[in-house]
């Protein structure tokens, strides 16, 4: 408020043609400019955080390649259920200092969750390929880059039963009448671990950017836990490195007697 909502800085100064930077943040805030949002639990469809991972690179020069319509669809197959639009060029006004904007509901987005029936197996880069083919039905079907073997089962029906999720941990309650794969619409990433009913599973690449654990019929409780890969490593370094240095600096030399008092 005051001042700070309304004074222009001094002219020359590279902040879109002189705008306060706090109104520029604002106006950033309000379009949901990627990154920030993530402040407010937003997630983005792209996957960059800070450092662009190869996955986000790979997505992002496909997704290029299609019409708008094609490019709607792929975005409900990856759970956006929002599209924030430029709808007119950037300006830098005081009023206006980021352009207008348009969200739009994608009312046929793919829940974040979901199991289905059937699986293929589709190497890099015809994974991506498949997946963005507007034919491809991912409700029904997911794409791995390993083969694994299961019981197709007809007829196959299953559901989400429950999803708790936080950053480093995603908590998840099925059911299903036969062999089939949960797939969580959330970026494969090293460091992630999965347990299927208390016992440890397999994360496979689902749909080549996201996660997919095979699982038998019946109701499941599903859990994914995020641990840095190289953590463990660091920690037992540095355990190692604290022992070394207590016997060498903080404990004294151990007398032994050589012959029985």
């Amino acid at each position: 408020s005051g001042k700070w909502s309304t004074e222009r800085l001094v002219k020359g100064e590279p902040f879109y043609g002189g705008v306060n930077p706090l109104i520029v943040y604002l106006g950033h805030k309000n379009r949901v400019i990627a990154n920030i949002g993530s402040i407010y639990g937003i997630s983005y469809f792209n996957g960059m955080t800070g450092l662009e991972s190869f996955d986000a690179f790979v997505r992002e020069n496909y997704f290029k390649q299609y019409n708008d319509s094609q490019k709607r669809s792929l975005l409900a197959k990856s759970n956006v259920k929002y599209l924030v639009s430029i709808v007119d060029e950037i300006k830098s006004t005081l009023e206006d200092p980021l352009g207008e904007v348009e969200l739009e509901e994608l009312a046929d987005a793919m829940p974040r969750a979901y199991l289905v029936g059937d699986a293929a197996f589709a190497p890099f880069p015809r994974v991506v390929e498949k997946f963005y083919d507007p034919s491809f039905d991912a409700r029904k079907e997911v794409l791995l880059t390993a083969p694994v073997q299961w019981d197709r089962t007809e007829n196959f029906e299953g559901s989400v039963l429950s999803l708790d999720h936080t950053p480093n941990r995603v908590r998840l309650k099925t059911r299903q009448n036969g062999d089939g794969f949960l797939v969580l619409l959330d970026s494969y990433f090293p460091g992630w671990t999965v347990r299927v009913d208390g016992e440890e599973g397999k994360i496979y690449r689902g749909n080549y950017f996201y996660r997919a654990v095979k699982l038998g019929p019946g109701e499941h409780t599903v859990e994914f836990t995020y641990l840095p890969v190289g953590f463990k490593l660091g920690w037992a370094v540095s355990l190692g490195t604290l022992i070394v240095l207590i016997f060498t600096t903080g404990v004294p030399p151990v007398r032994r007697r050589l012959f029985p008092a």
